[in-house]
């Protein structure tokens, strides 16, 4: 491990509880990575001096939670095409002159189906934030003949979810109209 760690951090409200800081110290022990890992309370009004302070004091890397996944997308230097499809950033590494955004969360939900050789052809998914958005544009890219179904309580997410897949999307409005049909995940 080097002397000086890697400064990485999250951003986001209601963050107290998180296990990142676990979960990235697990995979740095392995890893051999030596590393701090912050929790950043920041609300949508303080991200772009945050931002500024953090890539000031050199951090190395940000993860983003609720309610700053797509707050943050004007504030970027560059983003991928996949972070830009889906509307949402959950990772920020320092660019040129301030910070490149991407989203993991779609391959982390996609990997552990294509460990087990999964192919869906019906998915409800629940939620319509930043996370679920990832989630079915990968959905979407990785098997385009996917049948989604949305539900949310933001019933306005949910359709503009829906508007921004390629292909159709059944949306519904609360958790209690699902049907009880088969679904693979």
């Amino acid at each position: 491990m080097s002397d000086s760690p890697l400064q990485l951090g999250l951003l986001g409200t209601g963050i107290a509880h998180s296990l990142s800081p676990w979960i990235h110290g697990q995979a740095a022990l392995r890893a051999g990575v030596n590393f701090e890992y912050h929790l950043l309370e920041t609300t949508p009004e303080q991200l772009p001096e945050r931002l500024k302070q953090l890539r000031h004091a050199g951090f190395a890397g940000l993860n983003l939670t609720r309610p700053l996944k797509s707050a943050v997308l004007p504030l970027l230097e560059d983003l991928t095409p996949l972070a830009s499809r889906a509307g949402s950033v959950n990772l920020l590494v320092p660019g040129q002159r301030g910070w490149r955004g991407t989203s993991s969360d779609g391959a982390g939900f996609l990997e552990p189906l294509r460990v087990r050789g999964l192919e869906p052809t019906r998915v409800r998914l629940l939620g319509a934030g930043g996370a679920a958005r990832a989630v079915a544009h990968a959905l979407r890219a990785r098997w385009p003949q996917v049948e989604l179904e949305l539900s949310a309580r933001n019933p306005r997410a949910a359709r503009e979810l829906a508007q921004s897949l390629p292909g159709p999307a059944v949306c519904h409005v609360s958790h209690d109209q699902l049907p009880g049909r088969p679904l693979d995940l």
